[in-house]
């Protein structure tokens, strides 16, 4: 289906009989792992392939999300206030209902390269449809698998008079799969579908996206449903006890990736204890024997002093931590998608205010020419170097006004271009990259409440590029390896 126009749809049984009318009765959805599922059109979807035995569905997926249920009266007077209280509107995922009841029609098949353990116990279909796959081959192996239908929960925002989509929770596979269908020439054999959900935080990066990226664009305000909120656990003695050894293990200005729950939360607990309550940290360490024990390895790798220069986060999986951690002032160190920038605040040769000696310092390490070219000056604009109202022709900066020639080897137009063209501070800097998230409501929340400003610092991408080291469309790896110094991965 080539994507002249993106059709509009108000009414999710429209949306699909256009869709089945167009690929026919052999269906390959694919949908995002987790929160992103688009699970209006993915019900409607189920519904015709119960009705329709002429129907075969093939839901391609990971971690599908489920509310608490009850196999008792007693149960459910306990559950049933709790779900509404915590989950409200969500709308379920009647396939997942299905297979929990032993109901799954024969015509449908539930393929997922990912669930929580344990949660398929004495499931046959589950178990026989899991594909055991890498999150950074997910991808390939969905296009592999036959997809024609690539659906997905989206949110949208109004620019002036330019409307713009966000894939927010989950760009990590989408961006791959279609990459990997224009690469191989697929395209136009699937039908890319968006449900439009504004409950969604609009997130940046990666997963900002025209429009034009879907075929089919589902959006009615009836079903801007509640977000899945996942529980957070209570921390354990023994999870605080771990986050406080793992915090000393932190290097100020390093790379932290943390992984979700309990003992995520524990060692954000530490980290925050570091940062704010420095002699008390420091103390329980030496009481605890954690210094006598571990002391010279704490002081190769790690650290327990107060986060100076603060910390990266580069993940696959964005969780509410980061951004407690955030708030706290511990992460703030930021990365540029720049290998000469970036190697240049690595070694504090340049910092965020942008002065004559940022210039003077390019020009030294060449990482730009001393004539300008059309090149140097983009990056000179993009990273918030020069201000934005001036321009570069044949060879010369001009805003209108003025124009100086761009051969920075002259003294004269050096001075002219720091004492019109500077501006204030470095931008464009992120302090998180990371995939997907998934979280309590007020982790959604908070991230809709953040300013653009701060959103923008949280740069949500494809898998491809948080897991991978090695270079590829993303980034190559000596970028990489810059940006992720002294990384440490505290995953449960």
């Amino acid at each position: 289906m080539k994507n002249e126009r993106t059709t509009y749809y108000q009414n999710v049984q429209k949306c699909v009989d256009d869709v089945i009318e167009k690929i026919g009765k052999n269906i390959v959805l694919g949908i995002p792992l987790g929160l992103g599922k688009p699970n209006h059109i993915t019900n409607e979807f189920f519904r015709r392939a119960k009705e329709d035995p002429g129907i075969h569905l093939r839901i391609l997926t990971a971690l599908t999300l489920e509310k608490p249920t009850w196999t008792s009266e007693l149960e459910k007077r306990f559950l049933e206030p709790f779900v509404e209280r915590v989950f409200g509107d969500y709308a379920d995922l009647q396939y997942v209902l299905a297979l929990r009841k032993g109901e799954m029609p024969e015509n449908v098949e539930l393929v997922e390269f990912f669930n929580k353990p344990g949660g398929y116990l004495n499931t046959p279909h589950a178990q026989q449809n899991y594909i055991s796959t890498n999150y950074t081959h997910a991808a390939r192996d969905i296009v592999n698998s036959g997809c024609n239908v690539l659906a997905q929960m989206i949110c949208k925002k109004t620019f002036g008079d330019r409307t713009l989509c966000s894939l927010s929770c989950n760009p990590e596979v989408s961006l791959d799969v279609l990459a990997r269908l224009v690469r191989e020439k697929k395209r136009d054999e699937v039908i890319t579908m968006a449900e439009v959900n504004q409950n969604l935080p609009y997130m940046y990066g990666d997963a900002e996206v025209e429009p034009g990226m879907f075929d089919v664009i589902l959006d009615n305000p009836d079903y801007y449903s509640n977000l899945f909120g996942a529980p957070k656990m209570a921390i354990t003695t023994a999870d605080y006890m771990i986050g406080l050894h793992a915090s000393a293990l932190i290097k100020d200005g390093g790379t932290l990736q943390i992984g979700i729950g309990s003992l995520g939360d524990a060692l954000v607990y530490g980290l925050q204890q570091r940062h704010q309550n420095n002699e008390t940290y420091n103390t329980l360490l030496t009481q605890a024997g954690i210094m006598n024990r571990f002391g010279d390895i704490i002081g190769r790798v790690g650290g327990s002093s107060v986060f100076e220069e603060g910390l990266y986060g580069s993940t696959e999986m964005l969780v509410d931590g980061y951004l407690n951690l955030y708030e706290s002032g511990i992460i703030k160190r930021k990365v540029y998608n720049h290998c000469g920038l970036q190697r240049l605040t690595n070694e504090k040769k340049i910092g965020e205010t942008v002065s004559r000696k940022t210039l003077e310092t390019l020009l030294e390490e060449e990482v730009i020419n001393g004539e300008l070219t059309r090149e140097d000056f983009r990056f000179l604009q993009e990273f918030g170097i020069f201000k934005e109202e001036w321009n570069y022709e044949n060879g010369q900066i001009l805003n209108g006004e003025i124009r100086i020639p761009a051969d920075l080897t002259d003294e004269k137009n050096l001075e002219q271009v720091v004492q019109h063209c500077l501006d204030k501070t470095l931008k464009n800097g992120v302090v998180i990259h990371a995939g997907f998230f998934l979280g309590p409501q007020s982790f959604y929340t908070s991230l809709k409440n953040m300013s653009e400003e701060e959103r923008r610092k949280i740069f949500m991408t494809s898998v491809l590029n948080v897991n991978q080291l090695y270079g590829n469309q993303y980034g190559d790896e000596e970028l990489k390896l810059l940006q992720r110094k002294d990384a440490r991965f505290v995953n449960a």
